[in-house]
């Protein structure tokens, strides 16, 4: 069995039987099966909802079971998702706040800014634009640093609509260029 045999496997199952069979197969389950369950997720969330939160839930009990930072806080950043998806924003701020703290504990600055593209979104949505607009101004700093191009356009693309939305025109344009 490999680790993507063993996620889609955990995706399969209860509770109950995830915790054994992460016991079975101990040498699999590493940083590398959180990232292919968080990779699962990432393809699910907006076409199968519930394999999604399978995956989160799964991504959980992994990143229990390893005990290590930084698969607690890719399970903190999804598990945020999840509940922003919900509707839940205050809890997917305070999800993604952690996993963002726990990101940069373990000292991986790239993932957490990552982390703040989802709640950018959430603060957004609670009428706290400018904490959100600072968030994604801070993000996308550090995807400017990285190079990171994709996720620079996706903060951009966002940072605009919310100035638009907010009649800054000017401002907007800006962060559409």
């Amino acid at each position: 069995m490999d680790q993507a045999q063993l996620a889609e496997l955990l995706l399969s199952t209860t509770d109950e039987e995830r915790g054994p069979l992460l016991m079975q197969y101990s040498t699999l389950a590493d940083l590398n099966l959180v990232w292919t369950l968080k990779a699962i997720y990432d393809s699910l969330e907006s076409s199968d909802v519930t394999r999604a939160r399978q995956s989160s839930q799964a991504l959980a009990l992994v990143a229990q079971f390893t005990g290590d930072i930084v698969s607690g806080a890719v399970a903190a950043w999804v598990e945020g998702m999840v509940v922003l998806d919900d509707g839940q924003m205050e809890q997917a701020v305070l999800d993604l706040d952690r996993a963002e703290s726990q990101f940069l504990s373990a000292g991986q600055i790239l993932p957490a800014a990552h982390t703040q593209i989802s709640k950018f979104r959430a603060l957004a949505m609670q009428g706290q634009y400018e904490e959100a607009i600072a968030c994604g101004l801070r993000a996308r700093d550090v995807f400017s640093r990285h190079q990171d191009v994709l996720s620079i356009g996706k903060i951009e693309q966002s940072l605009g609509n919310l100035q638009f939305m907010l009649d800054r025109y000017v401002l907007a344009e800006g962060h559409y260029r």
